[in-house]
């Protein structure tokens, strides 16, 4: 029997402010000063993974392994690499709102159009398209206003004050020389791969229609950990001193806070796209935790100020107006 509305919404909404959190433990400055690269760190998220797929059996969920769940957990495991990349390079108020935007587009596709869920308008589906790719769009701008201003601001203490010898600046013991470090040019790609392969994590579970959306979140798990040990294989047979760098003393804990809450956003995931609201629902609501991730970023990192945080606050606000068209009238 699948869930109710109430419960698919209370799950998604869950799903939602879980979304938007777990990655703040990523941008907290004692994981970032270890340069931990994002594939090591991922292991941690791992564990957090594993921990509340341990309390689903222990509650009652059947353990099993699928190979389609196999597909879900590949999907994770690349989406969790790009998110991480993403957030090191743009932050979380950039990067958050753009993959946002593009699983909430990616899993409407799915639902719509591949699935056929029933749509209510088709005019206020397009709309609402339209509003979170335009907001998407504004969140780019919003993030040249930032680049142009932290760089005038570069300029300016240059003039001020000598040159400093970065060589000189102290690293942590161990650390590699780069982490993951992806080009300028190349850094807003990553939160739409994010978004692609995030907004498709969960077509695996419209083919099992045998499991419960918790025995479901369990073989999820368990196909996420093979995968991602599968991928930590493959890097340390390439990069191995990197591979050998984990500085648990600062990762450990906020790396398996952050794949607790966001295998809590999963199931709640899970759950909400099992119900009435469907995959192109319930995947939408979570996506707007972008906001709550916004919230973190500006008040706790402060990553962004002035005109360029008013601009990205606008353009996050299109796209959430996208995703209420969406979740409320395009069904």
């Amino acid at each position: 029997m699948p869930p109710s509305v109430v419960v698919g919404l209370a799950a998604a909404l869950t799903s939602c402010v879980c979304n938007g959190s777990s990655v703040v433990c990523w941008r907290l400055r004692r994981v970032q000063d270890t340069k931990i690269h994002p594939i090591v760190y991922s292991i941690y998220i791992l564990i957090g993974h594993l921990l509340v797929a341990l309390l689903l059996v222990l509650a009652g969920a059947r353990v099993t392994l699928s190979p389609v769940a196999m597909v879900g957990g590949a999907l994770i495991v690349v989406s969790c690499y790009f998110a991480l990349l993403a957030v090191s390079s743009l932050g979380v108020v950039v990067a958050e709102p753009m993959w946002c935007a593009t699983a909430t587009l990616t899993s409407f596709v799915w639902g719509k159009g591949v699935f056929g869920e029933p749509v209510r308008s088709v005019g206020w589906c397009v709309g609402g398209l339209l509003l979170v790719v335009g907001g998407m769009l504004g969140v780019i701008v919003s993030r040249r206003i930032a680049d142009g201003r932290a760089a005038s601001a570069c300029l300016d203490k240059r003039e001020r004050e000598p040159l400093v010898d970065k060589a000189s600046a102290p690293k942590p013991a161990g650390a590699p020389e780069s982490a993951g470090a992806v080009p300028s040019q190349l850094a807003t790609l990553l939160p739409i791969v994010t978004g692609l392969t995030g907004g498709s994590t969960l077509v695996p579970q419209h083919y099992l229609t045998d499991l419960t959306p918790i025995d479901y979140a369990v073989s999820f798990a368990l196909a996420n950990a093979i995968c991602a040990l599968l991928l930590l294989g493959g890097f340390a047979a390439v990069q191995p001193a990197q591979a050998r760098h984990w500085a648990p003393a600062a990762c450990a804990l906020p790396g398996i806070a952050h794949g607790v809450i966001w295998e809590v956003g999963n199931v709640g995931s899970m759950v909400a796209a099992a119900s009435p609201l469907g995959l192109a629902l319930a995947q939408p609501i979570r996506e707007a935790g972008f906001f709550v991730g916004m919230a973190w970023g500006v008040c706790l990192f402060g990553e962004v100020r002035g005109a360029a945080l008013a601009a990205l606050i606008a353009s996050g606000c299109v796209v959430l107006s996208g995703i209420a068209l969406l979740a409320s009238l395009g069904s």
